[in-house]
């Protein structure tokens, strides 16, 4: 589901949790919306050379943030009301720096994750530009 657009953003998808299970629903749903490098990603070196060229990674609970984070890499991990433990409950991961947790207030709530993603990433982009504008000034 596309939820907006934002300028300056680039998307990609990556769909381990997808190809994993055998899915490719997801990936059919998506196609189109952003390339799915995916294919690129034969191995854990392969998706974490990947991961390493992202300014941010934004994923759900499967191997993805736990590489990024490990590279350092910032992430933001949308989890479930009732996630693994390993989390913790807290927004920041107790294992990696660079990972923030957004997580659903209720059960089966992702929406409102959705709306705070987006949100946090048109701060994060006006963040930028006026960051660019006033250097450049």
């Amino acid at each position: 589901m596309l939820v907006g657009t934002i300028s300056e953003l680039s998307l990609f998808f990556l769909f381990a949790a997808a190809l994993q299970a055998g899915d490719s629903g997801n990936r059919e749903h998506c196609a189109g919306l952003a390339p799915d490098l995916m294919d690129e990603c034969h191995d854990v070196c392969d998706t974490a050379s990947l991961i390493d060229e992202l300014d941010l990674v934004i994923s759900t609970d499967t191997c993805v943030p736990h590489i990024a984070g490990a590279l350092g890499k910032p992430t933001w991990l949308l989890e479930a009301y009732e996630s693994e433990w390993r989390w913790g409950m807290a927004d920041v991961s107790p294992w990696y720096e660079s990972v923030r947790v957004f997580r659903q207030p209720k059960l089966g709530d992702w929406r409102s994750v959705v709306e705070r993603v987006k949100l946090e990433l048109k701060f994060m982009t006006l963040y930028d530009s006026s960051k660019r504008e006033a250097v450049a000034a």
